[in-house]
């Protein structure tokens, strides 16, 4: 198969190739069946994205939402694309989910972020969550705030060592909060 390009000559006679590039099709009028985008009380509303490849659907996380989250009204959840916003008709509601930062959703690590009508989605940074994290089965020595903080500083940055009062917890494990960056791996068995 053989492909030939228009040839003009420049002004010694020589023969130039013209070289055309295209940039896509250009749309004159863009269609009038689009449907029209929903009121949103930008105000009140919170933007999250699951860290996985695969979000879960929109019915699983208002069901969700509407059965295990304790909220002062309703929240009404839109979904475009890898993005979930969260509408809620309390703004107490909005501001604990943007103090929250992250939670889980069916096994799935989920961030919050403030956005506006005007941001573009993309532009929003969702790679750093907080998470509590529970250290298991550790030596009686170890069982103290500064080895967690030590122990854990190798995941992420340490926002939060949970208090266990005076003497041994209740239990062989303590609690950290840590904020970790998800686009970096996470270090499994460190020792």
């Amino acid at each position: 198969m053989s492909f030939s390009e228009p040839q003009t000559s420049n002004s010694e006679g020589l023969p130039v190739r013209s070289i055309h590039k295209r940039m896509g099709i250009l749309v004159s009028h863009p269609p009038s069946n689009l449907p029209p985008l929903p009121n949103i009380e930008w105000s009140h509303s919170v933007v999250g994205r699951f860290s996985d490849l695969v979000p879960p659907n929109t019915s699983l996380v208002t069901n969700v939402v509407n059965t295990q989250w304790i909220t002062r009204g309703s929240i009404r959840i839109l979904r475009t694309g890898v993005y979930f916003i969260f509408e809620c008709q309390d703004p107490r509601d909005s501001a604990a989910l943007l103090r929250q930062h992250t939670t889980v959703i069916d096994g799935k690590i989920i961030t919050f972020r403030a956005s506006s009508a005007n941001q573009v989605p993309s532009t929003i940074n969702f790679s750093l969550a907080t998470l509590w994290v529970n250290i298991h089965n550790l030596p009686w020595r170890f069982l103290e705030n500064a080895w967690t903080a030590r122990i854990l500083s190798h995941v992420g940055l340490v926002n939060l060592v949970e208090e266990t009062g005076s003497g041994l917890p209740q239990e062989a494990f303590l609690r950290a909060r840590l904020v970790v960056d998800l686009t970096k791996p996470l270090i499994c068995y460190r020792w």
